[in-house]
């Protein structure tokens, strides 16, 4: 009698352990699809930048008055890359850097701030944020903004993703132990 009931209540144990397997896989399928669907925007964002020459980044740090919307590309870039303030003679100085594509380039796109996200945000929203309007002020304006765009939709993909990683990591610990703890039971059983 005693038996049959370490064996039943083993059984419900086994199942619930098969309902929590079930639920980590759909929140991997969840996490999946959404780094799927945030992947054309990466791949806009290394297209933009590696369409850009340091010929394209001179001739906009030759610009002495930008009109806004090239001024907003280069604002939103160096939000990105970690700058606190902003004017066009900060923007000049970071075109002048020797590293500046390649910063773009191997920029951490999967740990942006969610503050930076947010004013990035603001700016890629605002009515003179208009890549077409950048692209004919300046190739490199129009290239930045596609970046800067591009890496905020990855981004805020992201951030739905990233709880979904973590709540699967922290199910997969939960359902290890409990697997572990039929597989005790079972043994003790048989």
């Amino acid at each position: 009698m005693l038996a049959q009931k370490r064996e039943q209540e083993t059984e419900r144990e086994a199942k619930v352990v098969m309902h929590e397997a079930k639920q980590i896989e759909n929140l991997k399928e969840e996490a999946d699809y959404q780094v799927a669907k945030a992947k054309p925007a990466l791949v806009t964002a290394e297209k933009a930048v590696n369409e850009l020459s340091k010929d394209d980044i001179t001739e906009l740090k030759k610009v002495s008055n930008p009109i806004k919307a090239v001024y907003l590309a280069l604002e939103c870039t160096l939000v990105y890359l970690g700058y606190k303030s902003f004017d066009w003679k900060i923007a000049q100085k970071a075109l002048a850097d020797m590293k500046f594509l390649e910063r773009l380039r191997t920029f951490d796109r999967d740990g942006i701030p969610d503050k930076i996200l947010q004013k990035v945000k603001t700016l890629t929203r605002s009515a003179d944020f208009n890549i077409e309007r950048m692209t004919k002020a300046s190739k490199a304006a129009g290239g930045l903004a596609k970046w800067c765009k591009a890496i905020r939709e990855y981004g805020e993909s992201i951030l739905i993703v990233r709880p979904l990683q973590q709540k699967q990591a922290q199910m997969k610990a939960e359902l290890k132990e409990a697997q572990d703890a039929v597989a005790l039971k079972q043994a003790e059983v048989s």
